[in-house]
């Protein structure tokens, strides 16, 4: 797939022909059950002698001999078994690992183990190296990290992309300064790849689960405009889109309706697709298709279209950007009253060369990106912002955000300034990965239950932390399911993700829809700083923020000084996702105090960062407030400025 962005001039109204658009809708509009769009599919595996069956063949351990353990194998006769003590000639990094396995740049792998493991010191960690043409390492992807302690066989597993540059994969057995041994058996590593694609003329292509909950976010009924050529109207909460049928392209010219009500971009469709039928439409979705293209109109103004055949789509920007993106194929064009986003999709197998595009120039309207797209591909246009911004919200809502479980004298004082309280990752059991990567287990279980009546008898919602990012087979299905058990059995209030699926924004987007619906008054509150759809700081996708209550972005970004470009254009959130921004400024090199002053000069806010310190002599927390009192930046300068933009926006006279 090749886009062109070079500039050209904008096309007339009415140019390329005058037929009459033959959209067949009507009140009573067939509803289909809504199939997966996109589902995984494993290859073959690519490990050779993955059980070491075949004795020692396609494997080599580190200056020493590899032992087969056939006492007790996880399956079959034999396992591996790596022996860690001091004597090592490398016991810093001692390992086991496989002949180079080629693989392909930029695609999706699965790496699995069956792992025994019993040792005092150290770290055992089975990992995937990957290497370019060279030899050279790229990067590694760990499975599981193991502490001291006896492990009984489980499996280990992560799921990652390959680099532009990925030219194999060597499976990587580690241990580091070990004390004791580790089995693996059953080692796997799988190429993921696209499963059968729905026919186009059920919707299913441009279905997407979940909903907007209590979100200002809907879809008007589509309407047809007695136009010359004839135009069916159909609007969102955010975006007003006209549709006509030239003579040798479907036409779409797309309004921005929140912020600025302003042209955003028309798009040609070529060949023209033929007479679409409404497939499905609702307050969170209108359908239109048939066999040769599906059309999507979504709550949140993103218009997901699904060619079944290849299709060229060229659209031309209307207006310009301060902020503008453009990396492998995806567009983004932002300024201080909105903007439009391009995201193209093309899993492994589907039809479409590369995404990517010459550079063009995009702070002025008139810049035109071109597709070229098959079965299986999707694009994904964004007009935002979304919806409107929720003010009173953005003043009630302020978040403290703390771990473990704080005690009740702590969490008194925070609800004098806060209504959120989020508990991090050390609330659950285990070591890391697994509290990060789960199952979710909390750790103190009667803690736990403290904290939620105490914060409900203070009127505070708590938000304990989750991460499907972080999940080792991220099966969204599985991972909300284990969410509602825990809410179910907990009563927590609403959810704290650490992370999405930074190249993937199909599946960003699916799960922070169904969260939204299991939430649907929030609080939904999301840390996304590497997000989709390229595993990038400065592009994103604000349809997918949008579903959010708060957004935290900036962790481990360079940012000097004030940056009007990073701070204004994607973490304050404002005009953009309009969900309410803060900054991580975990790399910014402005004091705490200017960091908030910064911050809310953009209309975004800061969280409350209320940690226990270090444990005392008889091994108990303490948290900041626990003597009635807070003491810092936050409280000294950001929330009285806060206090004094409430009184300004309560008296009209806040301006942004």
């Amino acid at each position: 797939m090749k886009a062109d962005l070079s500039p050209q001039p904008p096309l007339r109204s009415g140019e390329g022909g005058n037929g009459a658009l033959r959209l067949l809708v009507a009140l009573s509009l067939l509803m289909l059950l809504a199939l997966p769009c996109f589902a995984d599919q494993t290859g073959p595996n690519l490990v050779g002698n993955p059980g070491f069956e075949d004795g020692i063949e396609g494997w080599d351990e580190r200056s020493a001999p590899i032992a087969r353990d056939q006492d007790a194998p996880f399956s079959g006769e034999f396992a591996c078994l790596s022996v860690g003590h001091k004597d090592l000639p490398h016991p810093h990094f001692h390992w086991v690992k496989s002949v180079d396995i080629p693989c392909e740049p930029q695609h999706e792998y699965m790496f699995r183990t069956m792992l025994r493991a019993s040792f005092t010191e150290g770290l055992v960690a089975p990992q995937v190296r990957e290497v370019d043409e060279t030899g050279t390492t790229i990067q590694y992807h760990i499975a599981e990290t193991l502490e001291p302690a006896e492990h009984d066989w489980h499996r280990a597993a992560c799921r990652f992309y390959t680099s532009r540059n990925a030219s194999a994969l060597q499976v990587y057995l580690v241990m580091r300064d070990c004390i004791g041994t580790a089995a693996y058996d059953d080692i796997e590593l799988f190429e993921m790849r696209l499963a059968p694609v729905p026919p186009l003329g059920t919707g299913a292509a441009v279905t997407f689960d979940g909903g907007p909950g209590s979100l200002q976010m809907r879809v008007e009924p589509p309407a047809t405009l007695l136009t010359y050529p004839a135009q069916t109207l159909i609007q969102t909460t955010g975006a007003r889109f006209l549709l006509r049928e030239d003579e040798d392209a479907l036409v779409i010219s797309a309004s921005q309706r929140i912020g600025a009500e302003r042209e955003s971009y028309e798009l040609r469709i070529e060949p023209p697709p033929g007479p679409l039928a409404p497939l499905r439409t609702d307050e969170t979705v209108a359908i239109l298709g048939n066999a040769n293209l599906e059309l999507g109109f979504q709550c949140d103004s993103l218009l997901a279209i699904a060619p079944g055949r290849e299709t060229t789509l060229t659209i031309t920007g209307k207006l310009g950007g301060a902020w503008t993106q453009n990396v492998s194929g995806n567009v983004q064009v932002t300024d201080d009253a909105g903007g439009v986003g391009l995201y193209p999709y093309v899993p492994d197998g589907a039809q479409a060369g590369p995404v990517e595009q010459e550079p063009g120039e995009l702070s002025e309207p008139g810049w035109q990106a071109r597709y070229e797209l098959g079965a299986g591909t999707l694009l994904g246009i964004s007009i935002y912002p979304p919806r409107e911004f929720d003010w009173e919200k953005s003043f009630d809502w302020q978040l403290a955000h703390t771990n473990v479980y704080p005690d009740d004298a702590a969490l008194e004082t925070w609800s004098r300034y806060a209504k959120l309280v989020t508990l991090h990752d050390a609330m659950w059991a285990g070591g890391k990965p697994v509290c990060y990567t789960g199952p979710y287990e909390v750790l103190d279980p009667a803690e736990f239950r403290r904290v939620i009546a105490t914060c409900e008898r203070l009127d505070l919602k708590l938000i304990p932390y989750m991460s499907p990012y972080y999940c080792v087979e991220p099966r969204i299905d599985e991972f909300m399911a284990e969410l509602a058990g825990l809410r179910e059995e907990y009563g927590f209030h609403g959810i704290y993700y650490d992370g999405l699926y930074t190249r993937d924004w199909v599946r960003s987007y699916r799960i922070m829809r169904l969260t939204r619906e299991m939430f649907p008054d929030g609080p939904v509150y999301l840390h996304d700083t590497l997000s989709a759809p390229v595993h990038q700081y400065d592009i994103w996708c604000p349809f997918i923020d949008t579903y959010a209550d708060i957004v935290l972005r900036g962790e481990g970004r360079p940012t000097e000084g004030a940056d009007p470009g990073y701070v204004r254009y994607v973490a304050a959130g404002y005009r953009l996702s309009n969900a309410i921004g803060m900054m991580k400024g975990s790399r910014w090199d402005l004091p705490s105090e200017d960091q908030v002053r910064v911050m809310l000069s953009h209309n975004g806010r800061a969280r409350l960062g209320v940690y226990p310190g270090a444990a005392d002599a008889e091994g108990n927390l303490h948290w900041p407030g626990e003597d009635g009192t807070l003491d810092s930046p936050w409280t000294r300068v950001y929330w009285p400025l806060l206090q004094q933009m409430r009184e300004q926006w309560e008296a009209g006279t806040l301006e942004f």
